[in-house]
């Protein structure tokens, strides 16, 4: 029988939760769950690269008879900027991939939550002062003029205090 809307299951799932938050959730071990969210990560790029592969091979199909053919011809426009991106493409997402793993491995953390923690243990939230929520553009002007002229009235005050 499903719950009432509103109010939750047994395992704190709300009924509108999507079956691929509710696989995410099966899994047991934050190593495999991160590993898992990995993968889909990946499997994405992928998709998304090869997307853009057949729309570049749609658009220009001689270019790609070039490139299978012996002819060594010199290098086009549309073939440098798709080495460059093949290139870049695999750099960036290594190299940021080892980045990640390098800061989980120096934090000592096993999921995103700890390495949230951890974050704001290092980084806390700064105590704001003064208002930090506008209407609008003329409103945050009013309030910095307003600010500049009560820090010039402090400055001028303790100037004439201290002579």
């Amino acid at each position: 029988m499903a719950a009432p809307m509103g109010e939750e299951t047994e395992k704190n799932e709300t009924p509108n939760t999507s079956t691929a938050l509710k696989e995410i959730k099966a899994v047991s071990s934050p190593d495999k769950r991160n590993a898992l969210l990995f993968g889909a990560a990946s499997l994405s790029v992928l998709f998304g690269f090869g997307v853009s592969l057949y729309n570049a091979r749609r658009r220009d199909p001689l270019f790609f008879k070039k490139m299978k053919s012996d002819d060594v011809a010199p290098e086009t426009g549309t073939k440098l900027a798709s080495k460059a991106l093949a290139v870049a493409t695999i750099l960036s997402v290594s190299s940021f991939g080892l980045m990640v793993i390098g800061f989980f491995k120096l934090l000592g953390v096993n999921d995103f939550h700890e390495f949230h923690s951890k974050m704001r243990e290092y980084f806390p939230k700064k105590e704001t002062k003064g208002r930090v929520h506008f209407k609008d553009l003329r409103e945050l002007a009013d309030y910095l003029i307003s600010e500049d002229r009560k820090a010039e009235l402090a400055k001028n005050k303790s100037a004439k205090d201290q002579s």
